[in-house]
């Protein structure tokens, strides 16, 4: 129960496995980010909170530069995909669309196919680098990934129903153990730090 992440509500190996193809920006400033294949097979959206589009707005364009630079001097090189989507389609690993959000700063073999891909950064180093922050403001072992995904079910506005798809549970009452009634009308603290 260590695998999620604050910003979204999602598990921790949710985020890291984003592609670009998975970000829909809205016509206004934020946008939605597709969870697919998550707990039970199912794909989910959820709502990017405004603190957290320029922040990816910005490691979109490091991926970018990353994805640049794989076609220009390791064309070769493309990155994983679901099922074998890659006979079907075999110039998709090297598109664009398909690249990883947060790409991993080496090649990797893929045992599957034996060949050199680009890999998605993995969630043992999100959970350590978490490890490291509250080690560094002295709340090591008070604030972990699941505290996080604990808090944001805790004091989301959205409705219990809302709140279970949102959180990919297919139970209300797994979500209900989140919910207490005197937080149902409390604010996103997110969306606190613009004002």
């Amino acid at each position: 129960m260590t695998d999620e992440d604050v910003r979204s509500g999602s598990w921790l190996s949710e985020p890291v496995e984003l592609r670009i193809k998975d970000v829909l920006w809205d016509e206004g400033a934020t946008g939605h980010l597709v969870i697919r294949g998550a707990k039970g097979g199912k794909d989910r959206r959820v709502p990017i909170p405004s603190v957290c589009v320029a922040p990816l707005k910005a490691q979109i364009i490091k991926a970018k530069g990353i994805w640049d630079r794989d076609r220009r001097d390791s064309p070769g090189v493309g990155v994983t995909l679901p099922s074998r989507l890659h006979i079907k389609y075999p110039s998709a690993p090297f598109l664009w669309q398909w690249f990883w959000i947060f790409p991993a700063a080496n090649h990797c073999n893929d045992p599957r196919l034996n060949v050199q891909v680009r890999y998605h950064v993995l969630s043992e180093c999100i959970q350590r680098a978490v490890q490291v922050a509250t080690r560094k403001i002295g709340l090591d072992g008070f604030i972990t990934p699941h505290v996080l995904r604990h808090a944001y079910a805790t004091h989301s506005r959205e409705t219990i129903d809302a709140l279970s798809k949102l959180l990919g549970h297919s139970s209300i009452e797994t979500t209900a153990g989140y919910r207490h009634p005197v937080v149902d009308k409390a604010s996103n603290p997110l969306d606190d730090l613009l004002n």
